[in-house]
């Protein structure tokens, strides 16, 4: 049974293998240049700036009601040009996201 696990983990592609770890942890991974790499933790000071942001942003947009949305730091997203999956501070989508 463990050569089976073995060889099917082996055929899955880097990325496969990123998503499955990831969505057994209890932490934040990120799929960078090919290698899962723990996700650094943040301070209390770069908290603070990335909710101000998110903030200060979320009310310009719906001041000027512009077809964005504001996404913070728990959503994962993936960049095919970089071949990266990573969790920004924060994100301002204008197309409808895909799942």
């Amino acid at each position: 049974m463990e050569l089976v696990k073995s060889i099917s983990s082996r055929l899955k592609s880097p990325i496969e293998r990123y998503l499955d770890k990831e969505s057994k942890s209890d932490i934040k991974h990120e799929f960078l240049n090919g290698k899962i790499r723990k996700r650094p933790g943040s301070s209390y000071n770069h908290n603070k700036i990335a909710a101000n942001f998110i903030i200060s942003i979320g009310q310009l947009i719906d001041e000027k009601k512009l077809p964005f949305e504001v996404i913070s730091s728990d959503q994962k997203i993936y960049i095919p040009q970089l071949h990266q999956i990573l969790y920004p501070d924060a994100l301002v989508v204008y197309q409808k996201p895909e799942f």
